[in-house]
């Protein structure tokens, strides 16, 4: 969850690292979509809006780059491929 609310921030990052105040941020936000979004759905926004090298955001654009077919189409190897990268 931690994850998903440094990914909703507005806040700059600069070199990955956050200041105090924006961990705190961070962590407030995270509290709120605890409290109003189930564990299913903070994982599905997580896999639609991590990040991957260069301008590949997502899991099923990185399905597409890597394996030419959407997350559904992955066979086990390629599901764990997929998963390692996360």
């Amino acid at each position: 969850t931690m994850q998903l609310a440094g990914l909703l921030s507005d806040s700059p990052r600069r070199s990955g690292q956050r200041s105090l105040p924006q961990k705190a941020a961070q962590a407030m936000n995270a509290l709120l979509l605890e409290r109003g979004w189930r564990k299913d759905q903070i994982l599905e926004a997580y896999l639609n809006l991590v990040p991957f090298r260069g301008e590949t955001v997502g899991l099923a654009a990185l399905s597409q780059v890597l394996f030419g077919k959407a997350p559904s189409g992955l066979d086990a190897r390629e599901a764990a491929i997929a998963a390692a990268l996360v």
